[in-house]
């Protein structure tokens, strides 16, 4: 699992944003400000890339 910031609370408290990723390719993250699930990877069949399965969020006090 990895660790990186990802930004401030309206209250600047800061959040972090975890990401978990399988021996397949696959991936998960998430941010430790109400367990909120920012990206799902997964991997494309035969093209050696991932592809993207969720919506995006690219803050703790913006919507995607």
């Amino acid at each position: 699992m990895d660790k990186t910031p990802f930004g401030n609370t309206q209250d600047g408290k800061a959040v972090d944003l975890y990401t978990l990723t399988n021996d397949g390719g696959a991936s998960i993250k998430f941010i430790a400000y109400g367990g909120i699930i920012t990206a799902i990877n997964v991997p494309t069949a035969g093209a050696g890339s991932t592809t993207s399965c969720s919506a995006s969020r690219n803050s703790p006090t913006t919507n995607p």
